[in-house]
């Protein structure tokens, strides 16, 4: 009988050395990584609600006045459709009024809140914001209303007008002076204060002149 014996060693010997290879390379390779709650990537400048710079949010655009502090954005809006009314409505008188001190005082208009309005754009400018360049509806609206009279009827109607947009000017320029969050506009607004004060006594003396007032 032929002795296998050789031969069973040398197979047991070859599956050994499988075992030990497959063995050998399960220890070598990486183990995978444990799967990790999913992390949100950090949002993009301008895409959430904390403000960033000039940004205010999702909503906030560079160009609009959004993009400012609220209350600073509402300011230049407020006064840029002020400015822009006042330069509305000093044109109209030219066409309209029949006394010369109206005449005057409306030119006077044209005259400085043009360079308000100039003024103000300049400075949104810097900020990256634009401002309105009409009056708004409500103020459009006195405009018509002026727009329908003349002669000594819109004398008196606009001197009226005049004495109560400067009330608010007034208020508007003061508000922002001393609670604006903006050092600029805060600055813009004091330096502004004087004309307006003298805008106001003048529309005040007009309404209170007899040629105007009778």
């Amino acid at each position: 009988m032929r002795n296998n014996t050789p031969f069973v060693l040398g197979a047991l010997v070859a599956v050994l050395c499988v075992t030990s290879d497959l063995s050998a390379q399960a220890t070598a390779a990486p183990s995978a990584p444990a799967a990790s709650p999913t992390t949100p990537s950090p949002p993009a400048p301008g895409s959430t609600g904390v403000d960033r710079g000039l940004g205010t949010g999702a909503s906030a655009k560079p160009g609009s006045l959004a993009s400012m502090a609220k209350y600073d954005g509402t300011f230049l809006r407020d006064a840029a459709q002020a400015s822009m009314a006042e330069v509305a409505l000093g044109n109209l008188a030219q066409k309209k009024a029949a006394s010369a001190s109206v005449k005057a005082f409306a030119q006077k208009m044209v005259t400085d809140h043009t360079r308000i309005y100039d003024e103000l754009v300049k400075v949104a400018a810097g900020k990256r914001a634009a401002v309105p360049a009409q009056p708004n509806a409500a103020q459009e609206g006195t405009a018509a209303r002026l727009g329908k009279l003349s002669g000594a009827a819109f004398d008196r109607a606009f001197a009226k007008v005049m004495v109560a947009d400067h009330k608010k000017a007034v208020s508007l320029f003061q508000s922002e002076a001393s609670n604006g969050r903006d050092a600029e506009l805060k600055a813009f607004a004091s330096s502004m204060l004087p004309m307006l004060d003298e805008h106001l006594k003048m529309a005040q003396q007009l309404a209170a002149n007899p040629h105007v007032k009778r």
